[in-house]
């Protein structure tokens, strides 16, 4: 299944997809939007725009093109918010290189929260420097690990910053899941700028602003796309600019 466009409803759909055809190796066409996103086409794929379908070829620097306000998600799967919300501070914040967890955090309710999702999990959880902390089953008498096997189940231990990315799955958690891992990621890694109102995630890894995009769509929440160099390295940021919102930013 894939989101499509219905044109006799003007709404984003889920199709199934019925054929693939092979056209060969052919030039290709970045095409990207003033908000920052962008794909990779070939000259006959068609854009929907204000004077209706235009091959990519008779496109020009301007045009508009339709994007969906919201996306419509398939969401079969349930996992409790307790679990999301931390993964989300795991992407944002956790150090997961090694095979022992880690967080770096300066907030007084983050902290809280880690102390008492330790507990629930049976762990311990102590404070190693300043602003890090750690969860561990050390002294414990738990014989597993469940905080590993959860980060394992998303593929998200042993992993750079630069190489965390939403896992597959978590596209298909329901609505309340994705919440919570979304206020995880921001209470773990965001900024506001204090000119433009805007709240910014910025993370190394361009596959996880991607996916972070994807699943704000869900919401009706629009955020635009771009990048930053900082002593040599590229680093991608999402912006949600108050004018997106129905609500201003607190």
């Amino acid at each position: 299944m894939i989101q499509s466009y219905n044109e006799r409803t003007g709404k984003v759909v889920h199709s199934r997809i019925n054929d693939v055809v092979n056209t060969g190796k052919k030039l290709g066409y970045r095409v990207k939007t003033s908000s920052g996103k962008s794909v990779v086409v070939s000259s006959i794929h068609p854009f929907l725009t204000e004077d209706g379908w235009k091959k990519i070829i008779d496109l020009k620097v301007g045009d508009k093109v339709a994007l969906p306000k919201k996306y419509v998600p398939i969401t079969d799967v349930v996992i409790p918010d307790d679990d999301a919300y931390f993964i989300g501070l795991s992407i944002a914040e956790g150090g997961l290189t090694q095979r022992q967890y880690k967080v770096s955090t300066a907030e007084p309710e983050v902290v809280e929260f880690l102390e008492s999702y330790a507990k629930s999990k049976g762990m311990k959880f102590r404070k190693i420097s300043e602003y890090t902390y750690g969860i561990s089953r050390r002294d414990t008498g738990v014989k597993h690990h469940p905080i590993m096997e959860l980060l394992d189940r998303y593929e998200l231990m042993g992993k750079k910053s630069l190489d965390k990315a939403l896992h597959p799955e978590m596209f298909r958690w329901c609505s309340d899941a994705k919440l919570n891992l979304i206020r995880g990621l921001f209470d773990g890694d965001s900024t506001v700028c204090k000119s433009s109102g805007s709240l910014m995630y910025t993370s190394g890894s361009k596959e996880l602003i991607d996916g972070i995009y994807q699943i704000l769509l869900e919401f009706g929440v629009f955020s635009s796309l771009g990048s930053v160099h900082v002593k040599g390295s590229e680093y991608y940021t999402l912006s949600i600019y108050p004018k997106y919102l129905e609500v201003p930013l607190s």
